[in-house]
């Protein structure tokens, strides 16, 4: 007989419990009215209640207060149109336990019938290592943004701006938000683009720049572009982007030799 055949054999009814009950998940059944009639122990340990203290209690006693009445129509809700999803998709959903302390979690719903009765199967995960570990990468994730696009004052009243990589959308709006507040508070007359590490260019690209020496100008400063490489200025040509008359330098050291000449002439250093 082959070993890898699947039985075809029911799993018992204590098979089945003893699944549910060592799930390493919170498993909460309740019936159409929102009273639990089972949880797990998994759910029990995390939410610090026992099973007896659970049973015949309304779901709304693992849901904080603040927002139990609210919870009470989106579960009427769920009954009259239930389905098999996750709650709350795109909203922070928390989980009290008996002592008070709220936990992240994410949320499964899910409906069974047993003899015509409707039971809802509620699984409740623990997300408070996964939601830290969020917070940790988008708090890196912005460190690195600020490293990637600073803004360095060279000169007096001159700043350089080193673009490296790439320039998307996001990127760009943030950079001329940085831009501009520094232009305010440091009172730079030129603020220098210097898109040397710039690993290529497009139209997009380039409407970014020229969107970003806009601002620039109407904040009464002056926009220069240096590292412009012959690679960077055909494909500029190539794709017609009409630069007016915005400055560009072949080098950084040529645009901060111009800017410092620009400043002298107009005396405003």
């Amino acid at each position: 007989m082959d070993k890898h055949v699947v039985s075809e054999k029911p799993f018992s009814l204590e098979f089945i419990y003893n699944v549910f009950n060592l799930a390493p998940i919170g498993i909460v059944i309740a019936n159409d009215q929102g009273v639990i009639e089972d949880a797990n122990q998994y759910l029990c340990d995390a939410v610090q209640y026992s099973k007896e203290e659970l049973l015949g209690q309304k779901v709304e006693v693992l849901v904080p207060e603040r927002i139990r009445g609210q919870h009470v129509g989106m579960r009427e809700g769920y009954i009259k149109n239930p389905s098999n999803r996750m709650m709350g998709q795109n909203r922070e959903l928390f989980c009290v336990t008996k002592s008070g302390a709220e936990i992240p979690v994410e949320v499964g719903l899910s409906t069974v019938s047993e003899h015509g009765d409707m039971k809802i199967v509620v699984t409740v995960a623990d997300v408070t290592v996964k939601r830290e570990s969020d917070r940790k990468l988008r708090a890196i994730s912005l460190e690195l943004e600020e490293v990637s696009t600073p803004i360095l004052e060279v000169w007096e009243k001159i700043a350089v701006v080193p673009i490296i990589g790439t320039l998307d959308s996001d990127r760009s709006m943030k950079l001329m938000e940085n831009t501009l507040i520094r232009m305010k508070e440091s009172r730079y007359h030129v603020t220098i683009l210097d898109i040397t590490g710039l690993t290529g260019i497009d139209t997009s690209i380039a409407n970014h720049l020229l969107r970003l020496a806009s601002a620039i100008r109407l904040m009464g400063g002056v926009a220069m572009i240096t590292g412009v490489s012959p690679e960077i200025a055909k494909t500029i040509v190539r794709l017609g982007v009409n630069l007016g008359e915005l400055r560009t330098s072949a080098s950084l050291a040529n645009g901060l030799k111009n800017a410092i000449s620009l400043l002298e002439r107009q005396d405003l250093l």
